[in-house]
């Protein structure tokens, strides 16, 4: 079997991530996230999961023709990740029918996977981040798969910041919108204004 071409891989790498992104439930994949401090500012966080039967989890820290099958995304960018796991559970070496020339490590049952993270400035109170992991078996391939989690910090600051709105007065408008005081107005004299436009329409 001839290796497939990057370009290929890439038109079917992109079908397939539309279709997997964010099909935690549909994949059966359930995942627990938790965090230990190290030190200040330095954190480890753990995922488990008891697998799915039938299904390989792609392990963490290999290169598949360019493409990571497992990296965790964060939305703050003063967090920082290396990208390295450490991979607990049973794990083999399989040659990979979709890359081909390639053998890729796969998990089945549960597993544990731990990395470091490194938090520069405050430390929230709680941290918010995404797991792409991918998995598949010898038919199927599904990458880039979303788990949204949310982890305690120990120590970690609740931000107090609140967003000011200033007071809006519609009795003092800052420019003049065409209209003076309703409050003024009665009810009866609101009808008859609307019942004499709707005549000078007609």
């Amino acid at each position: 079997m001839q290796r497939i071409s990057k370009s290929v891989f890439s038109f079917f790498f992109f079908l397939f991530s539309v279709f997997a992104f964010g099909q935690e439930t549909a994949s059966g994949f359930q995942w627990k996230a938790s965090s230990k401090k190290m030190v200040d500012g330095k954190y480890e966080l753990s995922f488990t999961t008891d697998g799915v039967k039938n299904w390989q989890l792609y392990a963490a820290g290999q290169s598949l023709d360019g493409f990571k099958p497992t990296e965790i995304v964060f939305n703050d960018s003063l967090i920082k990740n290396d990208g390295t796991f450490i991979q607990a559970g049973n794990s083999k070496t399989i040659p990979s029918t979709l890359f081909a020339g390639f053998n890729v490590i796969v998990y089945e049952g549960k597993i544990v996977w731990k990395t470091v993270i490194e938090i520069i400035g405050e430390v929230p109170a709680k941290l918010l981040g995404t797991l792409s992991y991918t998995y598949g078996n010898n038919l199927e391939f599904y990458p880039s798969t979303a788990y949204s989690f949310s982890v305690d910090l120990e120590g970690g600051v609740v931000s107090t910041t609140k967003i000011k709105i200033d007071a809006i007065d519609l009795n003092n408008p800052v420019n003049n919108c065409g209209d003076d005081n309703g409050s003024s107005k009665s009810l009866i004299g609101i009808f008859l204004l609307g019942l004499l436009g709707g005549f000078i329409g007609l």
